[in-house]
């Protein structure tokens, strides 16, 4: 990968296994969590690996907390999400969770479910939660 504007100096390796990340994503599941202090450059990782995404041809998602928000449940959801809603038959526990129709608030393993048929749909995707 090369090295966004600005650069990274010292991370090729990061980089590197970023890049291995976002090239899975294209064909499969795939996943990486960053944990770290704060200001040891999670975030530029993240955003280097959109860059890539994007260079790549895949759509990328993402959301980012706020304080504001804490108090809406799935709010992050909804943020991140947005983009790729159906305009039409939002999976109903989906819709239940986001507000968008009546119901129950869904189960761990049913929001999980309708969230991979609307990522699944959209094709590949890179989802980053900055």
């Amino acid at each position: 990968m090369t090295e966004p504007a600005g650069g990274l100096p010292g991370r090729s390796g990061e980089l590197a296994l970023v890049r291995g990340v976002a090239e899975a994503a294209r064909t499969r599941t795939a996943a990486l969590g960053l944990a770290g202090e704060a200001g040891v450059g999670k975030t530029a990782l993240l955003e280097a690996a959109g860059t890539y995404a994007r260079a790549c041809g895949m759509r990328v998602l993402s959301a980012a907390g706020t304080e504001f928000e804490a108090e809406l449940a799935f709010a992050g959801l909804h943020q991140l999400l947005g983009p790729v809603l159906p305009e039409r038959s939002v999976p109903p526990a989906l819709g239940a969770a986001l507000g968008m129709s009546p119901g129950p608030e869904p189960r761990r393993a049913e929001l999980a479910g309708a969230v991979a048929e609307v990522l699944s749909a959209a094709g590949p995707v890179l989802v980053l939660s900055l």
